[in-house]
């Protein structure tokens, strides 16, 4: 498959990761989904479990130019040392790399009517093990048929008046919904890569609940629900 993400088999835990740098002992040893945010002190990086991570060396990405809200997956060391932390925040960190995540979109329609109107693109998951979500963010990783990606959009999308696939007590069913665009989708290779969802649309309705199913029209256009658990930290 085309365009699979650097970190696509390391970013859900942390991990060892080799960098660009020519020594083979110097290489990142986490990986983990941020946003990133702007500060006084240049910008810095805010993962999924809140904590704020500052890119005291940056001295092995110097062409790095991040903007604010960006979602990332960054590969990074700490800098444990007493005279490298910087007040303010969590951590302080070597940063080794740092890979674009697109956002997808969310929406809320009455009925199956509607959910149709999202987009029709066929969509699966690269492998069903590479989602995370807490209550507020999702990651998944999707693989879809395009030409020409840009013309892609994913969204999450909550249906009023539908009948899932599959349910269980205490998950709220969403439908992960593939626009192609006017992009050719036959005769081509399936491509894969993280999309990332800010789940604040549905706060109401996750507030108590213990994760979500997510449906979904496969690659072999089939129906397939995936069930995930929310992600819990100490």
């Amino acid at each position: 498959m085309k365009r699979i993400a650097i970190f696509l088999m390391t970013a859900l835990a942390a991990c060892s990761l080799v960098s660009c740098n020519e020594s083979d002992t110097d290489f990142a040893r986490y990986s983990i989904f941020a946003v990133v945010h702007q500060g006084a002190s240049g910008y810095y990086f805010e993962s999924d479990d809140h904590k704020t991570l500052y890119p005291a060396d940056r001295s092995r990405v110097p062409s790095y130019v991040p903007k604010d809200g960006d979602r990332v997956i960054i590969a990074y060391n700490l800098l444990e040392g007493a005279d490298q932390k910087v007040p303010g925040f969590d951590y302080t960190i070597a940063l080794y790399a740092s890979e674009l995540v697109p956002w997808g979109e969310t929406d809320t329609v009455a009925d199956e009517e509607a959910l149709k109107a999202e987009g029709e693109g066929l969509v699966s998951l690269f492998r069903d093990d590479l989602v995370s979500s807490t209550t507020e963010r999702m990651n998944v990783a999707v693989a879809y048929l395009a030409k020409d990606m840009k013309k892609h959009t994913f969204r999450l999308v909550r249906v009023e008046d539908y009948t899932p696939d599959q349910t269980a007590d205490g998950y709220l069913n969403l439908e992960l919904v593939h626009d192609a665009g006017d992009d050719v989708t036959t005769g081509v290779e399936p491509y894969a890569h993280w999309v990332s969802f800010d789940l604040s649309e549905f706060s109401e309705q996750i507030e108590g609940t213990k994760g979500v199913i997510i449906g979904m029209t496969a690659l072999d256009k089939q129906r397939k629900s995936v069930k995930i658990d929310w992600l819990t930290f100490e």
